[in-house]
């Protein structure tokens, strides 16, 4: 029942649910609430009968009206437009949020008054071409297979000939504050990755100079700390072992790291405890800085594959001579007895049909890129079967297989073995990169490229180095108090020492 449906429901709505009280008083005082109520929703909200919307007035404490707000939502329960009254004024002003063609936040427009007095939602608040301003406009058409997200880079300006509308207020046409800031981009937008995970990858400012698209996007990424505060321990149990309790070496792994790059390129480093409450380091990222962190990640790729386990005779639960295994693969199988000392591999071959005599007591698997069936039987004490056609689990991998990191500075990487590397703001493959090769700064991600042969393992390590200047430190104790603070004066000082 949407508000509009209240108008000719209410008083039997009252009947219905108040006519089951006790006292007289108590109905009246049901009724009365209700009546309110309904006179609210026919004096405010008939003019959005089609709309989601909630209505928020705030008062003082005598009673005077101080603050209006309605908030609209579409029928997926997603904000839309948000209008608040002026009340000095008696304007009301709205803002807007579009999605993308996924469904997710993307643009945020700025305030603007929709030529109103009273509260109603504004369909040509946003508009280009004279149709309603939408992801065709900002983000691309998903019709198009060969450059869904042909917009991204080069939006669509907005409107600006209606009085009331968001373009309007931000254009030269405005005669009602001629002094506002003319622009054809009057909102901020989000970019996010493609890769499922939902993250944001960038977000614009308003205006011709910070759009999507001018290289001038703000962005943020988060990883685990690895090197970053060694110098930071090694000051730390220098200086202030006792006052901060243990003397650990390394806190590799026990950090957050965040590399924040503002609309200029400048990308600043903090470092936090893993709370994320406690700020241990900050630092800016500069070719010619004096504090250099070298880092290694490791992953490991291996071919998929379906894979059975067991032991001979430890399906009967007493002593056997041994167990025949039937195995139902059309493809090739590898046989390995992990019990055996070393690891033996007993067989590789065509899997269908094969018979395996296990050997008493020992373990083995049986592995294959292609789902497969097992049987057991037992041919001592007395043939009989154990299992019939077992269904191989599928291998899970006991690593990642992928590893991201993040450049702040040019910087030679070395990596080895077999792999891919993707520049994460394109999101497509870098096209040329061999070891050693310089990258410049930017987000990356490199993978472990997948083995062909069944059983064979591919581990890839990358290692790169990223320099800083302008490094504070900041020292806790085990309560969490800061115990010192060292600034970056001090810092050029410290980092260049021998302090071991």
């Amino acid at each position: 029942m949407n508000v509009c449906d209240i108008k000719n429901q209410v008083f039997g709505s009252v009947a219905r649910k108040c006519g089951f009280l006790r006292q007289a008083n108590q109905y009246l005082k049901c009724l009365f609430y209700f009546a309110i109520f309904f006179l609210t929703i026919n004096s405010v909200a008939a003019q959005d009968c089609d709309k989601n919307w909630v209505l928020v007035r705030h008062y003082d404490e005598n009673g005077t009206e101080i603050g209006t707000q309605k908030s609209y939502f579409d029928n997926n329960g997603k904000p839309t437009q948000n209008q608040v009254k002026n009340e000095s004024r008696g304007q009301v002003l709205a803002t807007q949020t579009l999605y993308d063609f996924q469904g997710r936040s993307a643009v945020q427009t700025l305030a603007a008054p929709i030529g109103n007095s009273v509260f109603k939602y504004n369909n040509n608040f946003v508009t280009s071409g004279g149709t309603a301003y939408n992801y065709l406009n900002f983000d691309g058409d998903p019709a198009n297979t060969s450059n869904p997200t042909g917009k991204l880079n080069t939006p669509d300006a907005v409107d600006n000939a209606q009085q009331g509308s968001l373009g309007w207020y931000y254009s030269d046409n405005n005669t009602l504050e001629p002094m506002v800031g003319a622009t054809s981009f009057p909102y901020t937008r989000t970019d996010y990755y493609q890769d499922g995970s939902g993250a944001a990858k960038r977000s614009s400012g308003v205006g011709e100079q910070l759009k999507m698209g001018t290289g001038h996007e703000v962005s943020s990424t988060s990883f685990p700390v690895q090197h970053e505060l060694d110098k930071y321990m090694t000051i730390r149990n220098k200086y202030f072992a006792t006052a901060a309790g243990s003397s650990p070496l390394t806190l590799s792994g026990q950090g957050l790291q965040t590399i924040a790059t503002d609309q200029n390129g400048l990308k600043v480093l903090t470092v936090t405890d893993l709370s994320g409450k406690q700020v241990l380091m900050t630092a800016r990222a500069d070719a010619a800085g004096a504090l250099s962190i070298q880092n290694t990640l490791s992953m490991t790729n291996v071919t998929p594959s379906f894979i059975y386990t067991f032991t001979e005779g430890a399906s009967l639960g007493f002593p056997v001579s041994y167990e025949t295994i039937s195995c139902d693969d059309p493809t090739n199988i590898v046989i390995t007895c992990t019990s055996c000392a070393p690891q033996t591999q007993v067989y590789s071959g065509p899997g269908n049909g094969y018979t395996l005599n296990a050997n008493p007591n020992a373990s083995y698997s049986i592995a294959s890129l292609s789902p497969f069936y097992i049987s057991e039987f037992a041919t001592s004490p007395d043939h009989r079967a154990l299992k019939e056609k077992v269904a191989a689990a599928f291998a899970e991998p006991g690593s990642t297989s992928f590893q991201y990191f993040q450049l702040g500075v040019p910087s030679a990487v070395t990596v080895t073995g077999s792999f891919k590397l993707f520049n994460m703001l394109t999101e497509t493959e870098v096209a040329g990169f061999s070891s050693g090769n310089t990258l410049q700064p930017g987000y990356y991600k490199i993978l472990a490229t997948q083995p062909a042969a069944l059983n064979a393992v591919n581990t890839v390590t990358v290692t790169y180095t990223n320099k800083y200047t302008d490094v504070s430190f900041n020292f806790y104790n085990q309560l969490g108090q800061t115990i010192a603070s060292i600034t970056p004066n001090g810092s050029k000082i410290l980092i260049p020492s021998d302090l071991s």
